[in-house]
């Protein structure tokens, strides 16, 4: 075999086995970690400047001439936005770093708040440990915020403190302070939603006329979720009215979806949100490939209900239980007409004691005593 034909066969093999592999879109996998090994740890924050340029608007700066005063806006804008959200897993501080550096001090005191892309223009926001070793506690995309807003930055720590909860298992009754002055704001905002939590609301997005088909996938989707949903109350409303309403603290919740793109234009991932309308708290996040199809919402129904339940405090869940029997209690009465209007038609005595109904089949009484 000559030398050209050995490097084209070569080729040819490495484009099949890249064809083959599966390729992984959205947020990094994470594993689950013990919190006892970062429990008083101080979460470094890059500066505004580190941020990538596709999450902010260096144009919110230009009132402040110095550095310092730039500085000190943004250490602002970081502290009034996590005390707006329920992020209190790490106290934190706006730092330089370089990640490398960080990576070789191994600071046991520390963890690192920071921004990466992957091929496809995806950017994140990581929260990483150095010691005992490098390792990502959480990873949460960032397309389409914008950081230097006060409300884009709020979601992001919100996200970060949902990952966080959900990869070390902190949450339900065995839950310690992290640190002196730990209140879990996180936890508390679960169980004020949690209250009363069949009265609450989810209000879902009605697909809008640049969707292919919307007409059809609205009504499909109406349709599953009247058979479905039971864990809420449920609204189809307009973008433009869910937005009015997640403005005035609606009781309830929404799904609002963050796009992951891949090497192909045509394929979007969505990471979509269900986020508290009052707090705007994470409730739950379920990654699907294009728009989220009714038949995921059985899975998101189970495992947000999973997850709110273990969050609950001992009255809560005892409430909780007891409201999901009374719902299954009404059914039975719902379905008790249909076999009385089947006895009916099966025994009517009063037709059957005439002569008539002797002289007739049997299908044509019904029909006569109408």
């Amino acid at each position: 075999m000559s030398i050209n034909k050995a490097f084209t066969l070569f080729i040819l093999l490495m484009f099949c086995s890249v064809a083959v592999l599966p390729q992984q879109f959205g947020p990094k996998i994470v594993k689950n970690f013990d919190q006892k090994l970062v429990k008083g740890r101080t979460m470094l924050i890059l500066p505004a400047e580190k941020i990538p340029v596709k999450n902010a608007d260096m144009t919110v700066f230009k009132a402040f001439k110095t550095d310092i005063q730039k500085e000190r806006e943004w250490k602002r804008m970081v502290d009034s936005a996590i005390k707006a959200s329920c992020f209190d897993y790490f106290e934190f501080q706006v730092k330089d770093f370089f990640l490398d550096d960080m990576k070789k001090s191994k600071d046991k005191n520390v963890v690192l708040l920071y921004y990466t892309k992957d091929y496809y223009d995806n950017y994140y926001a990581e929260i990483a440990t150095v010691e005992p070793k490098y390792e990502i506690l959480a990873c949460v995309p960032i397309n389409g915020l914008w950081l230097t807003s006060f409300d884009d930055l709020k979601l992001m720590f919100n996200m970060l403190q949902y990952q966080l909860a959900v990869n070390s298992g902190y949450y339900g009754n065995e839950a310690k302070p992290l640190y002196r002055g730990h209140k879990n704001k996180y936890e508390a905002d679960l169980r004020q939603f949690s209250e009363k939590l069949r009265n609450k609301v989810f209000l879902f997005a009605k697909y809008e006329k640049d969707v292919k088909g919307f007409a059809k996938k609205n009504d499909k989707m109406n349709t599953y979720l009247k058979m479905n949903w039971k864990l809420t109350a449920y609204e189809m409303a307009s973008q433009k009215d869910i937005e009015q309403r997640v403005k005035a603290g609606f009781d309830g919740f929404y799904m609002k979806p963050i796009y992951i793109y891949t090497s192909n234009p045509k394929i979007t991932y969505n990471y979509n949100l269900f986020l508290n309308g009052r707090s705007g708290n994470v409730l739950f996040i379920h990654q699907t490939n294009g728009l989220i199809p009714p038949a995921a919402f059985k899975y998101v129904q189970e495992r947000m209900e999973e997850w709110l339940v273990a969050n609950m405090d001992p009255k809560q869940q005892k409430e909780f239980q007891d409201s999901k029997s009374q719902v299954r209690s009404p059914s039975p009465q719902k379905t008790t007409p249909q076999p009385v209007k089947q006895d009916k038609s099966k025994t009517q005595p009063q037709p059957v004691k005439q002569d008539k109904s002797k002289q007739q089949p049997e299908p044509v009484k019904p029909g006569k005593v109408k």
